[in-house]
């Protein structure tokens, strides 16, 4: 039973819960707090986590596992910006000038190019080692788009050079920054 203690000055009576008391108060004030704060609506049916598996290899398991159990927020997010931010390279997805497109970029040498259903970037660095990679990913659809290469061990990582998708140029993203 909760015991109040109370001292009494000419001025006003104080009352002070006895530290058992206080125990007692908030092991009520939790059970009241996770009493309310469930609700009863539950889902009929839930996916066990072990049950989803990558669709493409590297952990990805796709959108259409996300949207089994959140079918709200997938219906305002398919189709914006968020939604097309990553995707699977393809003719639809590939915003990119890789019809054979030669540049140079501060020094670096680019030769963006189709082999089969494949999209290839050839880069030449400055200390003169060459590279080939296969884009694995587009990152974006405006005011830019990226390319997202696999590296060594899983890694993967943008390149420096960027399409502008508002004036259909490639540009290195990230020039201001090495030059300064």
């Amino acid at each position: 039973m909760t015991q109040l203690t109370h001292f009494t000055t000419p001025t006003k009576t104080t009352y002070f819960i006895h530290p058992k008391g206080a125990s007692f108060f908030m092991i009520m004030a939790l059970f009241c707090l996770g009493l309310f704060s469930c609700t009863s609506e539950k889902k009929e049916e839930y996916t066990e986590v072990s049950e989803v598996e990558s669709i493409v290899g590297d952990g990805y398991v796709g959108d259409q596992n996300c949207q089994y159990c959140h079918k709200e927020e997938s219906a305002f997010w398919q189709g914006s910006h968020h939604d097309k931010a990553m995707q699977e390279v393809n003719a639809a997805t590939v915003l990119g000038d890789f019809n054979e497109r030669s540049i140079s970029l501060d020094g670096v040498d680019y030769y963006f190019f189709q082999k089969d259903s494949e999209y290839h970037v050839q880069v030449k660095e400055l200390d003169g080692t060459e590279y080939d990679y296969v884009i694995s990913y587009v990152f974006g659809i405006t005011p830019l788009q990226q390319y997202m290469v696999d590296f060594p061990g899983g890694r993967k990582q943008v390149l420096r050079v960027s399409w502008d998708t508002e004036k259909n140029i490639w540009f290195h993203q990230y020039a201001e920054i090495e030059s300064e």
